[in-house]
């Protein structure tokens, strides 16, 4: 170590007339007594630190990070089903495979900080410093330990700003940020660090990839692409350059950019990366090559010699699906639909690939408007598709859609089928049963000998073959033809009910999801109509009783089949009603469903049309005219809708539909009503937070007056009950409770009602409700806080979401939730769980590192729109909580008594 000082010193003072054995004898006792010293700023000591702090301790941890952040992106799984990560920083629980090596760099790099740091007059005297903060700062990162390395680059880019390093803190603070979900705060540093004049050349790759990844996380593909761009041409390692061009490639393909994206996948190819990148250039390349081009060709004699190659055996999927995107680009959806149905039957272990090609198919489908086969493709692409893949929530959304559709088509024709049967003689009647009846018993026996077949076919391969347990069985395919479009009732029944067996012998029984129509501003939907509500409610009961009923009829035999259907032909005035009002009701879904769901105005005017000329005097007659308006308007055809504009204006002037359509400005005043209820409302809490419960009784009644029948009227009811409760005699007290529950049974308020009532019932000596002596609530209950909670901001919360259980929200809420959570905190891991505990739903959010960041997640499920999207907002009630407080919450199951401790305690 002396030598190496010495040669420093040497070098620094040029003394070319000493020998650097004179040197050695002037130094070597110098060095002996100052050596140890970090409280002197002198040449010896910064040369002795400088050189100790480098080479002792930097670069040894400096090896341990890059063979730990190697090792984590070697676990990095790509998936190129979609655009890929810029940084490959693998997931939680790949990164603990590290922990040692970056445990170590940390232990390492905090000994030379220990030993080396001279701090003196407000600088930092030893240049290694700061570099050994940065590396500590990264092995935080790689350990997916953010908030650590959060601390850790605030620390360097606020103690170092003089040196450089200040601003690879600050890009590595970015970074972090991000990981964490926090884009605001890393979108106020990536503006900072773009008009930084000052940022170092060999930081400005990373920059402009971080940056890219800013903006890819925000879908802002323009200037995703003008920062990959940048990273792409200055970054000097091979690896990250072929993989930021690849992205780029990605990128022109998502935005149509095409002859872009064929020149960067063909640069990608040429520049010989892993087989596995070079195999998606090449089927990505011919998924975006210009048919007129004279590539075009070449491109596909490529991808059929592909085909061949057997070490592309299980890969044929892919090329099958890139043949399928080369037809579609000639226009040939014919062949495009073959190659997808090929690129199916190959799939084997890549079920998303599946999962996509079925998703095109349904796509295909769907522009043919063949709804029906379209359903069943996009069913089974939900089934197939991965939940983290981006459009998961989309294609949930839509294949949600079509079921429903289709499940009111079937009532239609189901319904059609039986007035048929029931206008035949009673002769007739048993005739066209009996031939069901056989129908359906041939098509059992046909289908028990297909997969007896089928199984002898299966063991006799993995036989031969010797496939493992874990190897998918061969597809499936359900009967063939479409049943739904069979005229005859009891044939589609057991059918329909066959396939269900058979779907819940092999993926379990899947709950339906309800809600499925979009909330559009210029329709009544924004306004929840209650004629859509009752309709679609009215079409999940009728699906579901029948399709029970279905299956355990599939079980008799003939004869005990062939009374229960006949039974079922509707033979009185009353049967033949009420098989009416179900058609009706299900073409109204179809018409909503089309317009709203699906945007296909055409179809959604044809069926209410036809609703309207088979059933003239119907309760839905007003919002049919309305839809039927907006209809024609974005087909876009002005005299029809000109026609009914006219009947809405002339027969029903008085309507809200009316005035829609008289005011322009209708929902400008409509938000601006919202947005002073939500202040009167506000007000309202606060004169009751403060006491003032007669003023809260009066503003309740102000509010029935101003604001009749909104969203917040069930807050305002359940403010005056507890007023009451506080102002007036007991008795009072629970008819205004009950009120609250009986007017708002769907709304979150009627569970702490419910809650309030139970414990007025059965107070205990230690946690009563009621004031005994004075038959009232005490009145200093909402200030106090409760002795069962404890007051913890800074361990980590939870965020629950409590609503009945007879809303049948609990499945599309959790999925939305997922899908939240993974646009906007996909490094966190959030966890979605649920139980149902005494006719409620608890879903739980976990975790959050404190208080803070679990009401800034509750804060931003509010601000966006898709979560709650066709629900009824009102009926939830969310609350950050402790783990330790939810253990209590969960036995003691008291809503308001933990609300009334939030309140107080928590800002």
């Amino acid at each position: 170590m002396q030598k190496k000082v010495i040669s420093y010193l040497y070098n620094i003072f040029n003394l070319k007339h000493f020998t650097r054995i004179k040197l050695a004898l002037v130094f070597t006792p110098v060095l002996l007594f100052f050596s140890c010293s970090t409280k002197k700023n002198t040449v010896v000591n910064r040369a002795y630190h400088n050189l100790t702090a480098h080479y002792n301790g930097y670069f040894n941890a400096r090896e341990r990070v890059k063979e730990g952040a190697k090792t984590l992106a070697d676990s990095h799984t790509d998936h190129y089903d979609r655009i890929l990560d810029i940084f490959k920083y693998g997931t939680d629980d790949k990164a603990k495979a590290i922990y040692p090596d970056m445990d170590a760099a940390i232990k390492k790099s905090s000994i030379v900080i220990q030993r080396h740091s001279m701090f003196i007059n407000g600088k930092e005297r030893c240049r290694w410093i700061p570099d050994n903060y940065m590396l500590i700062g990264k092995a935080q990162f790689y350990k997916h330990d953010f908030w650590a390395a959060i601390e850790t680059f605030q620390y360097v880019a606020s103690t170092y700003k003089d040196n450089p390093k200040r601003f690879d803190g600050l890009i590595w603070l970015m970074q972090t940020q991000m990981q964490l979900g926090k884009m605001s705060d890393a979108e106020y540093l990536l503006d900072y660090l773009k008009s930084e004049k000052k940022l170092p050349s060999r930081y400005k790759a990373l920059f402009a990839a971080v940056a890219a990844d800013f903006y890819l996380k925000k879908e802002n593909y323009p200037k995703a692409i003008e920062q990959l761009n940048t990273a792409a041409t200055l970054t000097k390692v091979r690896a990250d350059k072929i993989r930021y061009t690849y992205i780029l490639a990605q990128l022109y393909q998502k935005t149509d950019s095409n002859e872009k994206a064929f020149a960067l996948y063909h640069r990608v190819i040429k520049m010989n990366p892993d087989y596995e990148m070079t195999f998606n250039a090449l089927i990505n390349r011919a998924r975006s090559f210009d048919i007129n081009s004279a590539d075009a060709s070449q491109v596909k004699n490529e991808l059929f010699k592909m085909l061949k190659d057997e070490k592309n055996k299980e890969y044929l999927d892919q090329i099958y699906y890139a043949l399928s995107g080369i037809s579609m680009r000639e226009k040939d959806t014919t062949q495009a639909f073959n190659y997808l149905k090929e690129s199916v039957a190959a799939s084997t272990s890549n079920t998303n690939q599946k999962g996509i090609s079925y998703l095109e198919m349904g796509e295909i489908s769907f522009r043919r408007l063949d709804f029906r086969q379209a359903q069943l493709y996009y069913d089974s692409a939900a089934t197939n598709i991965s939940s983290d893949y981006p459009d998961y929530a989309i294609i949930q959304n839509k294949k949600s859609n079509l079921g429903r559709l289709v499940k009111n088509l079937n009532i239609i024709s189901r319904g059609d089928s039986l007035l048929a049967l029931s206008a035949l003689t009673e002769e007739e009647q048993r005739n066209r049963v009996n031939e069901i009846v056989d129908t359906e018993d041939k098509e059992a026996q046909r289908l028990k000998e297909e997969e007896a077949a089928k199984k002898a076919k299966e063991q006799e391969e993995q036989s031969n073959q010797q496939f493992s347990q874990f190897q998918n069985q061969p597809n499936k395919e359900g009967v063939s033809g479409s049943t739904t479009g069979s005229a005859w009732y009891f044939y589609n029944q057991s059918a329909i009910s066959f396939g269900f067996s058979e779907f819940v012998k092999k993926w379990g029984n899947r709950k339906l999801e309800d809600n499925w129509r979009r909330s559009s501003k210029e329709s009544m939907a924004a306004f929840g109509s209650p004629e859509d509500e009752e309709a679609q409610a009215r079409a999940d009961s009728i699906e579901a009783a029948e399709r029970a009923l279905a299956d355990s009829i599939r079980q008799l035999n003939s004869e005990a089949r062939k009374k229960i259907y006949f039974d079922n032909i509707p033979k009185t005035t009353a049967q033949k009603d009420e098989t009416n009002a179900q058609i009706l009701e299900a073409y109204y879904n179809v018409g909503i469903i089309y317009k709203e769901a699906l945007a296909q105005p055409k179809p959604a005017a044809d069926d209410l049309e036809e609703m309207m000329k088979r059933y003239p005097d119907n309760k839905y007659k007003l919002p049919a005219y309305y839809n039927l308006y907006r209809c024609y308007l974005a087909i876009p055809d002005s005299n029809k809708a000109d026609h009914y504009k006219n009947i809405i204006l002339t027969q029903y002037d008085d309507s809200e539909y009316a005035r829609i359509i008289s005011n322009p400005n209708y929902f400008k005043d409509a938000q601006r009503k919202t947005a002073i209820m939500q202040v009167f409302y506000e007000n309202t809490y606060r004169a009751f937070m403060n006491g003032q419960y007669a003023d809260v009784i009066e503003r309740k009644s102000a509010a029935d007056s101003l604001f009749p029948g909104s969203t917040l009227s069930p807050k305002f009811a359940y403010l005056r009950a507890l007023s009451i409760g506080y102002t007036q005699p007991r008795p009072q007290f629970e008819t205004a409770l009950k009120a609250v529950v009986t007017s708002y049974p769907r709304d979150s308020v009627s569970i702490l009602a419910k809650a309030i009532l139970a414990k007025m019932q059965n107070p205990t000596a230690s946690d009563s409700l009621w004031n005994a002596e004075n038959e009232t609530l005490p009145s200093t209950q909402v200030k106090n806080t409760s002795s069962l909670y404890s007051f913890m901001p800074d361990v980590k919360h939870n965020v629950i979401i409590i609503f009945s259980s007879e809303l049948p929200y609990a499945n599309q809420l959790k999925g939305r939730l997922n899908q939240f959570n993974l646009r906007n905190y996909g490094a966190n891991k959030l966890n979605v769980s649920d139980l149902t505990v005494d006719g409620n739903v608890y879903m739980m959010v976990r975790s959050f590192p404190d208080h803070t960041q679990s009401k800034e997640y509750i804060l931003g499920l509010d601000s966006d729109a898709s979560v709650f999207e066709g629900m009824d907002k009102s009926a939830f009630t969310l609350f950050p909580i402790s783990e330790q407080n939810f253990n209590k919450f969960i036995i003691d199951k008291d809503i308001s008594k933990y609300l009334d401790f939030y309140r107080v305690n928590y800002p």
